[in-house]
This record gives C-alpha cells, structure tokens and sequence, in this order.
C-alpha cells in the first residue's frame, strides 16, 4: 500500500493535492497510519503542531511565501525540503 497515493485519493478527497487541514474529512488521511500501524505519537505530534503554529502566528501573523516551496518525494512519504517564508513580527 502506498499512503501517498492513498492520501491523494480523489475519490476521497475533493481537489487531493490541496493542503487544507480544515476539510470536512481530513480524518481520512492516513499520514499517521491506520489500524495496528497507527503511529504511538501522533496525538503528540497533533499536540506540539498545534501550539507551535498558534505561537507563531501569534508573533509573526503577517507571513507568506517567499519562493515555491521544494519539495522532497519518496516512496514512503512526501515532505517539504524547503519552505521560505517571508515574515513580519508583531510590534510589542
């Protein structure tokens, strides 16, 4: 089985190859596993995701692309190996 094709299911997922963690069915993805290979941290990893985009939003709400992100393909997993952000802090 492959998650990546899995997780661009477009039987599954309306426009599969857009990054959107607010679709209604987003707990169809299958990037933390399923069943007896679901990953023992991925609660964890949701957890530290969450404060860490909320904190940095928090401090730079003003951000966007600065060049295409890179992107890194296997046969395991997609990743991003470089994404250059253009940011501008918050004035305390």
């Amino acid at each position: 089985m492959s998650y990546i094709s899995a997780n661009r299911d477009d039987d599954v997922f309306e426009d599969p190859n857009r990054f959107d963690i607010l679709r209604d069915n987003a707990d169809k993805h299958l990037a933390f596993g399923i069943g007896a290979h679901f990953c023992l941290g991925a609660s964890l990893a949701r957890l530290q995701l969450r404060c860490v985009l909320g904190e940095l939003y928090r401090q730079l709400p003003e951000n966007s692309l600065a060049e295409a992100p890179m992107p890194m393909y296997s046969v395991w997993f997609n990743a991003l190996k470089a994404m250059p952000v253009r940011t501008c802090p918050v004035a305390h």
